[in-house]
């Protein structure tokens, strides 16, 4: 859009430079007035936004020569892509080619970036307006003619002055479309408000509708508020860049003050801000470009900085939430105030309505007089007939005495006390003193005297007879009568029957002193203590029981702190300041020392006392000596301590014997008396007792499992189960959940939680057979328990801790598997830190004779089969054979054989293929050392362990004994086993 200065827009101001322009023409015929150009480069709508109008008038009113200004809409707000700014740079490179451009104003941000970028007419200024500082210095790296109006980032001002009306806000809602401009703001005000982070709660509405937007709003709660930024788009894409629709809509149904930026907003539902006016920042740059017009440089002139941020509210808004103005900030703008009659012409209307009540007041006033001296009189009047009338019908004995002794009045109670009238008395005043007892009238006298000479407030008990001959107790009471406040006129007396109260007084002294009685012959200590510490009552049983006497306590009450042990004296005192403040407690049990130095156990129970009308008044003690009976519980607690001792000697013996027993048995399981098996349960017995980690290795159907359950049963952890696993059984999926366990949902399938096998051996045995079927991925969480005894269930991320004793079984070389690759060498080591090989039954034929009688006695007893009779030729051509299987595949051929033998002798089912059995394996597969010890243990045991001497191990090896010895230490071969009567076959 291009506009000259005189156009329709401003008549007046054309007016005038055409009436300029023929003076000039009239008065200097040939010349001509100097012009000057100003391009206005906008990336915000200039004819909506107030800047177009502030910077033409601006620029007109203070230039000194005549000034042709064009306004440019870039677009760039709405549009972008090399396309759009290439066709923009063509056009305006073609418009203002031939003209000579004096100053160029940029508003926008968007627009500098294009004047920068493009080179765009590079050597005439620039002067920014609406742009952010930090936008203004990168330009100036590249443009270094540039000056402007910076106005401040009033985001954060706005966000404070949020907190400082709403100080319980806790989320602010940041209203921006769904433009790409709106969208790349977004990203500026999480930068912008980065340091409000810790207080505040950011919520951005880009991906929104209106309609959402609105829904939103409805439900703010309390500690919400909402920010309006800008909304040229909303998400569904409709286009908002022309109308004030989103923020009329918004505002509407905002359940909380909306809050913006712009002065342009103020007015369509806005509540208010630090808001930017376009109109302040406009005159601002427009007045920076008058000096450089005027031939200033542009990089000589400084930044304005702050221009045109100002706390700006809606009137009406602050009616519709209730807030009031001296709440502002200072300095803030209030728009579209509304101002009422009152307003104008308050200060008439406030005199005039203040002459009415003037005038009303002393009207009321005299009114007001005239009635209370009305009253006064009716009140008098009255007043005699009140006070007579309750003097009358008082329950005590009134009357009015003169100076003289005569009676100006006396109430009819009279007669109810003493059985005379009133008409008696003033018939003869003395009749008063004569009812007065003998005993007591010398002091009635004295104190009548003083009454009628005007003592104020005196007071007497006395006795009196009655008419009827009763004694009566009575207590008198006068003060002086004054008339107009001074003149004394008489006494005013009133008596009143006590005779009750003195009967309750004697009695409750009477009870006083049977109660003392009983206190005072108590074997228990007793004592009333004031709320201040000091003593009512102490009985004299507080010497029998520490030494002191009453007296000695009254005299110094902390005494009864001080007697008490130092250990136990914290316990007491709060359990005393308790006592002394009125709550009740139970029993407490401490020790004293007496007067004579003894130590005393004492108990003491506190009760709280209450007195009718005076409440709390201390508390009352009870103190027992209870020294014998603690006496008595030291020598029972002392017996129960030794019975203790002799339970847990009794069962640390019983351990001891059942262990050697154990010892001794071994596994009831593992039979035989071979070398080999004596040198088995050797290694059993010394690895059992300790937590060490056993490998055990051997040939499929050896009997690892029940080498491991005699491990387990004679070491420490036996009364804990043997928890067991088979490795080579578990899914590689499911292996680490099985040994780990998972939390739920950690996989599918995994609906609860479930423990592992590790958490489940906690403090037991866990044994794992077939240890080298484990992934390489299980074996590195293996390690880690075995090295820390910590792991992770699967699918959880708490670390637990186990302790766990791990006894591993494997019938592979693992020494192989780790050359090969396929086990972890560090998790090799960690298992082989004790290794035991069970031997084949093919090195231990001597056993099968036992191991056959037992697998033929228990299968028999399983089916139902009378016991058969085993052949010498079947257990010959069992030691024959090389068991391939080892003992499983002897039990398994020794039920077969019970299942086809008929009669009272066993046979074979099938005979043995002896011819194609496994042979054992040869000495050339065997290591040297292996060779050796075998051969040392065969000559021992022929020898019956006899090493040195005749027909000896060494005489038969040929060898010293010292040298045996030491070859004997260097295979790891012991003392042979001491066989025992019941080691038939083997533990």
């Amino acid at each position: 859009m291009t506009r000259m200065a005189c156009k329709a827009r401003f008549p007046w101001l054309a007016l005038v430079w055409l009436l300029a322009t023929c003076f000039l023409s009239a008065t200097a015929p040939g010349e001509v007035a100097p012009r000057q150009v100003v391009l206005v480069l906008s990336s915000v709508p200039l004819d909506s936004t107030g800047f177009q109008d502030a910077i033409n008038t601006t620029l007109l009113e203070g230039a000194k020569t005549t000034l042709d200004i064009y306004d440019e809409y870039t677009g760039l707000d709405r549009f972008s892509g090399p396309a759009f700014e290439a066709s923009l740079l063509q056009l305006y490179n073609e418009k203002y080619a031939k003209r000579k451009v004096d100053l160029i104003i940029v508003v926008g941000p968007n627009a500098l970036e294009f004047l920068v970028a493009k080179n765009f007419l590079p050597t005439v200024p620039v002067v920014t307006c609406y742009v952010p500082k930090r936008y203004v210095d990168e330009a100036k790296q590249k443009r270094p003619e540039i000056t402007g109006a910076v106005h401040p980032q009033n985001g954060p001002m706005t966000l404070d002055l949020m907190l400082s009306l709403f100080p319980k806000t806790k989320r602010i809602h940041i209203i921006l479309g769904a433009s790409a401009y709106e969208r790349s703001q977004t990203e500026r005000a999480r930068q912008l408000f980065a340091p409000y982070a810790g207080r505040l709660e950011f919520e951005y509405m880009n991906d929104l509708t209106l309609e959402q937007v609105e829904a939103r709003l409805r439900e703010l709660p309390e500690e919400d508020l909402p920010y309006y930024a800008m909304m040229t788009m909303d998400a569904s894409g409709r286009d908002f860049s022309k109308s004030r629709e989103p923020l009329v809509r918004i505002a509407k149904a905002s359940r909380r003050p909306l809050f913006g930026g712009n002065t342009v907003d103020l007015g369509d539902g806005l509540f208010g801000g630090v808001l930017i006016s376009q109109s302040f920042s406009a005159k601002a740059s427009a007045q920076l470009g008058l000096k450089v017009l005027a031939g200033q440089a542009a990089s000589s002139i400084p930044l304005v900085l702050n221009s045109g941020a100002v706390p700006t509210f809606d009137w009406r808004q602050l009616k519709r939430w209730g807030i009031r103005e001296r709440s502002l900030p200072p300095g803030s703008l209030i728009e579209f105030r509304q101002v009422s009659v009152w307003d104008t012409y308050w200060k008439g209307i406030s005199a005039g309505i203040g002459l009415i009540i003037l005038e009303g007041l002393l009207v009321a006033g005299l009114i007001i007089q005239l009635r209370r001296r009305k009253r006064t009189e009716r009140a008098l009047a009255s007043a005699e007939v009140r006070y007579r009338t309750v003097a009358d019908f008082t329950h005590d004995w009134e009357f009015w005495q003169r100076q003289d002794g005569g009676f100006e009045y006396l109430s009819p109670s009279c007669e109810q006390i003493s059985g005379y009238p009133p008409e008696a008395f003033k018939a003869a005043p003395g009749l008063l003193l004569d009812l007065v007892c003998e005993a007591d009238r010398a002091s009635w006298q004295a104190h009548q005297e003083a009454a009628l000479s005007g003592q104020p407030h005196s007071h007497l008990e006395f006795r009196i007879r009655t008419r009827m001959g009763e004694r009566r107790w009575v207590e008198q009471t006068n003060n002086p009568v004054q008339i107009d406040g001074s003149q004394f006129a008489g006494s005013r007396g009133s008596i009143r029957d006590i005779t009750t109260r003195k009967e309750i007084e004697r009695e409750l002294a009477e009870a006083e002193v049977r109660y003392r009685t009983v206190a005072d012959f108590t074997y228990d200590w007793e004592y009333w203590q004031r709320p201040d510490g000091t003593f009512e009552y102490l009985s004299p049983a507080c010497g029998r029981v520490c030494g002191y006497t009453p007296e000695e306590f009254r005299n110094s009450p902390e005494l009864l702190s001080q007697i008490v042990i130092e250990a136990d004296r914290p316990a007491w005192q709060a359990h005393q300041g308790e006592a002394l403040q009125g709550h009740p407690l139970p029993s407490l049990e401490y020790r004293i020392h007496t007067k004579e130095g003894q130590i005393r156990w004492l108990e003491q129970a506190n009760n709280p006392v209450q007195r009718e009308g005076f409440g709390f008044a201390g508390t009352r003690g009870s103190i027992r000596d209870i020294t014998a009976r603690k006496q008595s519980d030291l020598e029972l607690k002392q017996a129960y301590g030794e019975i203790a001792a002799l339970k847990d000697r009794l069962e640390a013996e019983n351990t001891y014997y059942r262990e050697k027993i154990q010892a001794q048995e071994g596994s009831k399981e593992l039979l035989g008396a071979s070398d080999s098996l004596k040198y088995l349960l050797y290694r059993i017995r010394q690895v059992a007792p300790s937590g060490t980690t056993v490998l055990i290795q051997g040939e499929t159907g050896t009997g690892k499992e029940l080498v491991a359950e005699a491990i387990h049963k004679l070491g420490t952890r036996q009364d804990r189960p043997l928890v067991k696993i088979n490795c080579a059984a578990l899914p590689p999926a499911l292996a680490e959940s099985e040994l780990f366990g998972h939390e739920k949902g950690a996989f599918t399938g995994a609906q609860t939680m479930r423990k592992g096998r590790f958490e489940v051996a906690d403090r037991a045995t866990l044994f794992m057979d077939e240890v080298g079927e484990l992934t390489p991925e299980v074996q590195a969480k293996l390690l880690r328990v075995l090295q820390d005894g910590e792991f992770q269930r699967v699918g959880g991320d708490r670390t637990l801790k186990v302790d766990v004793r791990v006894i591993a079984a494997t019938n592979r070389d693992l020494s192989e598997e780790v050359a090969a690759g396929r086990f972890r060498e560090d998790l090799w080591y960690r298992l082989n830190v004790f290794p035991i090989t069970v031997p084949p039954l093919r090195e231990r034929k001597e056993d099968i004779p036992v191991l056959a009688q037992s697998f033929l006695a228990r299968s028999c007893q399983n089916l139902g089969r009378p016991n058969l009779d085993l052949p010498n030729s079947i257990l010959q051509t069992l030691q024959a054979y090389s068991w391939p299987g080892n003992v499983r595949e002897l039990q398994n051929i020794m039920e077969r054989a019970v299942l086809v033998s008929e009669g009272t002798t066993l046979r074979l089912a099938d005979p043995l293929m002896i011819g194609k059995a496994i042979a054992p394996v040869p000495a050339a597969q065997k290591s040297l050392m292996d060779i050796e010890r075998q051969h040392i243990l065969q000559v021992l045991e022929s020898t019956k362990w006899k090493v040195e001497g005749p027909n000896g191990a060494a005489e038969l090896l040929d060898m010293k004994p010292s040298t045996l010895r030491h070859r004997m230490a260097k295979l790891d071969i012991g003392r042979r086993p001491e066989s025992s009567p019941k080691e038939s076959s083997a533990p």
